[in-house]
């Protein structure tokens, strides 16, 4: 079986000390980042194929990025 990782078509980077919060205030962890989604740890269960917008913040620079869930574990 092919992983999540070997079916992408972008590349993900781990990143470090980057945190966000979605829309209804859930604080998340990005885990890793590619130009077309990205992989959060959160503290509540993320609907599958629902969109949400994650308000990104790293030093000076916030980003509103609106994606959505393709696959959610908890």
């Amino acid at each position: 079986m092919m992983s999540f990782d070997e079916k992408r078509k972008h590349k993900r980077y781990d990143v470090e000390n980057i945190t966000g919060y979605l829309t209804f205030s859930l604080d998340v962890k990005v885990l890793n980042m590619s130009l077309d989604g990205m992989a959060v740890e959160s503290s509540r269960m993320l609907s599958i194929n629902k969109d949400y917008t994650v308000r990104v913040s790293h030093k000076d620079e916030v980003l509103n990025l609106t994606g959505k869930v393709v696959w959610s574990t908890l």
